[in-house]
């Protein structure tokens, strides 16, 4: 039931000294050279990674103007793996690249810790209660403006054309971690017993972070959603509640729950004291 997990780093490169271009370069040391090997050589090694790695950098700082070397640079690195040991790798990886950047420009590093997100690990007794509140509710009802305006936009940016969804999908478990997006409440999950609940306010088949994913937001089609993703909410509350006024059968299931969150618990001590160990 984990996702993924992610750490964000910032390396920053600092040379001896900088110099102007077009003029005497002898002696000089160039900070973004040394970025750029960085990069050039965590895209090299790209293709001996896991399949389950995802790695982005951004140039956050490459110099103030072309014709002169800058006397410092800097990248920002996310490492994106399923588990603890296999993101430390990939964090100790990108260490060690940059330390090789330095050395191939004569330059020094530093680098520091932006963050970190360790992996989700959802309840499964509250993801069952939660599902059958979303089945009761049921997809809202949507117009043929709604299913139009879907088929249009998924048309327009070539994704495939289904329309909006009219049926909830079944509960199932978990698939095989191939990596992908994280998120911080993966800390969360591993103190609290923590479900995600997904409801229809957008347009399916559409790229995140871009323009496409807004149109959505100031049609009815959002506000429909929206008030399906309150009433699935308010009864998982209610539900739960009743649960725990409910005598035997009701403790059961808060039982399942406590006994599930003890072995998270069980779990997250047993990782803490691997990576205290390394």
């Amino acid at each position: 039931m984990g996702a993924g997990q992610r750490i964000s780093i910032g390396a920053v490169l600092f040379p001896w000294q900088s110099c102007a271009r077009g003029s005497r370069t002898v002696g000089g040391r160039s900070a973004l050279n040394a970025v750029e090997l960085m990069n050039a050589g965590w895209n090299f090694r790209r293709e001996h990674l896991r399949l389950q790695q995802r790695s982005h950098y951004v140039i956050s700082n490459g110099g103030d103007q072309p014709n002169v070397v800058p006397p410092e640079a800097s990248v920002w690195y996310y490492f994106r793996e399923v588990d603890y040991p296999h993101i430390k790798e990939l964090y100790e990886l990108g260490n060690k690249m940059a330390q090789a950047a330095s050395m191939m420009t004569d330059t020094t590093v530093t680098q520091r810790l932006v963050g970190s997100a360790w992996p989700r690990h959802f309840n499964k007794v509250i993801a069952e209660v939660q599902h059958k509140n979303i089945e009761a509710v049921g997809m809202p009802e949507w117009s043929d403006a709604d299913q139009i305006l879907a088929h249009a936009l998924q048309k327009e940016i070539g994704a495939q054309e289904t329309g909006l969804k009219t049926k909830v999908g079944e509960l199932h478990a978990p698939r095989e971690n191939m990596g992908g997006v994280s998120d911080d409440i993966g800390d969360i999950s591993w103190n609290v017993p923590t479900v995600n609940l997904f409801y229809p306010a957008n347009i399916p088949n559409l790229t995140l972070h871009s323009w496409p994913s807004a149109v959505a937001m100031a049609t009815p089609i959002a506000h429909k959603g929206s008030t399906c993703r309150r009433e699935g909410a308010g009864d998982d509350g209610a539900r739960l509640h009743h649960h725990s006024c409910a005598g035997t059968a009701g403790m059961g299931v808060l039982s399942r729950c406590a006994d599930e969150r003890h072995q998270i618990h069980a779990a997250g001590r047993t990782r803490r004291q691997a990576g205290d160990r390394t």
